[in-house]
């Protein structure tokens, strides 16, 4: 499959691993996605607590013939359901508001999911999970993080800060899951992956999550603005603002 931008036949679309993941369970990677009502909106209103309870719930509601468990798919195909079924709702485009780096402009921009440049699996990729990467001297044996992760993630969040953690172990934690074995230890306990993770030098910690990057599929982390008065290029994080699922002109139609 040499695809580039999100596919989107009627309510078809193809998940960014094509299915690679998953043994045949989903050929090609395609998925059919039923138009969100305002039976979603009402949940996404009410939501609190568990950002993963809630788009679980959202898949579970709009995505209609997937063989494969919502906790078994990987996050970067999850996320890329979630932008699937906005734009199958409302449309690609939406609007988001950045501040230049170098001028210190408030604007406005405008995204459109249809132009994004989406990681997908390739014919010529090799898939196979676990994947080994030897970093100053050390093999690893990492895997790419799945739904389940995330519901972990959270809970594991949530006893760190009733702790009294200090900082964000999110990412921490999402790092020592994907990690099977370093050199001759193996993790079979999540909480030895993190302590393990935890002393790290930041050097390799960001090495193994850019090795993590790059063997995933999916949405682009960021995305490239101009400043509309100084023209200076920068690199922001994928935004999804409050226009994601509340359109400003939603009586325009899905273009």
């Amino acid at each position: 499959m040499d695809y580039t931008n999100m596919i989107m036949v009627d309510s078809k679309t193809i998940l960014p691993s094509c299915g690679a993941p998953y043994g045949g369970e989903l050929p090609d990677g395609e998925v059919t996605l039923k138009e969100m009502t305002a039976h979603e909106i009402k949940i996404l209103s009410g939501a609190h607590g568990s950002g993963y309870a809630t788009l679980n719930g959202i898949l579970r509601r709009l995505v209609i013939d997937c063989k494969v468990s919502l906790d078994q798919l990987l996050t970067s195909d999850r996320l890329y359901l979630l932008y699937a079924i906005r734009y199958l709702a409302f449309g690609p485009e939406y609007g988001f508001s950045y501040k230049c780096s170098d001028c210190g402009l408030q604007a406005r921009d405008t995204l459109n999911i249809a132009e994004l440049d989406i990681k997908y699996y390739n014919d010529e990729d090799d898939w196979e999970e676990p994947f080994t990467e030897t970093i100053e001297g050390v093999e690893y044996e990492l895997v790419l993080p799945r739904g389940f992760v995330e519901k972990n993630a959270e809970k594991y969040v949530e006893r760190a800060y009733r702790r009294g953690t200090d900082g964000d172990p999110y990412q921490l934690y999402l790092v020592a899951a994907c990690i099977k074995r370093a050199g001759d230890k193996e993790f079979k306990n999540i909480n030895k992956a993190v302590l393990h993770v935890q002393n790290l030098p930041a050097r390799v910690f960001w090495a193994l999550r850019d090795v993590i990057d790059d063997h995933d599929y999916g949405m682009p982390d960021t995305v490239e603005v101009t400043c509309a008065r100084c023209g200076y290029i920068m690199d922001i994080p994928l935004p999804m603002t409050a226009e994601f699922f509340r359109p400003r002109n939603p009586r325009g139609g899905k273009r």
